[in-house]
């Protein structure tokens, strides 16, 4: 995860695209029904930076997850429900052991795996060209 977000922060300080906050943060998406998450790493837009007090409050621009063994099913399907279900525009799920990146793009409801040898590409970021093997050690 941390190459990863260096490369993310490289990216969006260079060009003031916004704030990168990672774990652990909490990123509260329903107040109300107390749901809150701590994803890996998130990225709030410039124009949005104002819902991060403290926490984040409201949907990211981008959540990024990393899997583990253990948050696989969690991650990939509670999660992924409750990011498109709160307004985020994407979902990155981080498969390590597959050495892939899954983007998950709710605005076009359009999903594209990423895996080592390909450049990411992403609407949310869409200068961004990430060379999926430099994330992966």
């Amino acid at each position: 995860m941390a190459r990863l977000l260096l490369l993310l922060r490289e990216h969006v300080d260079a060009r003031g695209l916004g704030a990168l906050v990672s774990a652990p943060v909490d990123v509260v998406l329903d107040a109300d029904r107390h749901l809150v998450v701590q994803p890996d790493i998130c990225f709030v837009a410039a124009s949005r930076r104002g819902i991060i007090r403290g926490r984040v409050w409201g949907a990211p621009d981008l959540v990024v997850e990393v899997l583990s063994y253990g948050s696989r099913t969690y991650d990939r399907r509670r999660k992924l429900g409750w990011y498109c279900r709160y307004g985020v525009r994407e979902y990155w799920v981080v498969d390590p052991v597959a050495r892939e990146i899954a983007v998950n793009d709710f605005a076009s409801d359009a999903r594209r795996a990423f895996g080592a040898r390909e450049s990411l590409r992403t609407r949310v970021l869409p200068r961004l060209r990430l060379e999926v093997g430099r994330v992966f050690p």
